[in-house]
């Protein structure tokens, strides 16, 4: 895992520097954007595989291809989430979503949508807004495969954080664009907000929904889902 870990770390430099190109300014200036991707992958994995390991090193056996990873499993024990109106995003087949808080279901969606061509399918919740400081499971019903259903638990910012996170990410927006800064360089400013917060399913979600036209960037994504998703062994980078 770590050589494919530093393989896409590698990538991510990579993107950083040519994003520094087009954005243009100092020497110190693109240093600090590489390092905020830099931070953000590191910070999210760790050097550690997503899914857990059993005693003997291997991981979860799994009959079929399905991953959850906005929201995850992935994130066990971890940060809670700031969108009220996530996109949901996954790996396999789904047959239905089902959203529950306090141990009723608060929404529900058949799904007929098709995965793209990496495989992974995205759903913009479009239920009631989510209530910050709460506990939620996401219900997750496959078409396939074992166990048939997944169970995913996340929570929400509590209000008075997620009121100054609003404030803040509104400041660093209006000086990043009275700064002449677009695009990808106003998604570092935002990256680098959620990263200092550790809101990493957040984090994610932006990156895997992201239009950036860098083959450096889909890389980063690859890499990404490949990190929270892969159950097998990975093989090293050559």
């Amino acid at each position: 895992m770590r050589s494919k870990l530093s393989y896409v770390l590698t990538l991510v430099a990579i993107f950083c520097v040519v994003a520094g190109a087009f954005d243009g300014g100092n020497a110190i200036a693109k240093k600090s954007r590489k390092n905020i991707w830099h931070k953000i992958y590191r910070t999210i994995f760790g050097g550690k595989p997503p899914v857990p390991r059993s005693p003997g090193g291997s991981r979860p056996p799994v009959s079929d291809d399905f991953c959850s990873i906005v929201p995850g499993p992935w994130q066990l024990q971890g940060p809670p989430m700031f969108q009220l109106k996530p996109t949901w995003i996954w790996r396999g087949a789904v047959k239905s979503l089902n959203l529950q808080s306090e141990g009723q279901s608060i929404w529900q969606k058949s799904v007929n949508l098709q995965p793209d061509a990496d495989g992974l399918t995205r759903m913009r919740y479009s239920g009631p807004m989510l209530e910050p400081g709460k506990d939620y499971r996401l219900v997750i019903e496959k078409r396939s495969g074992v166990p048939p259903v997944v169970l995913v638990n996340f929570r929400m910012v509590d209000r008075e954080e997620r009121s100054r996170l609003v404030l803040q990410l509104y400041r660093v927006r209006e000086l990043a664009w009275q700064a002449g800064k677009r695009g990808q360089a106003l998604m570092r400013e935002r990256g680098e907000v959620l990263t200092q917060e550790q809101l990493w399913l957040d984090i994610v979600e932006d990156i895997l929904l992201s239009n950036v036209d860098s083959t450096e960037w889909r890389d980063m994504q690859l890499g990404i889902v490949a990190e929270i998703c892969d159950q097998s062994p990975r093989k090293s980078v050559q």
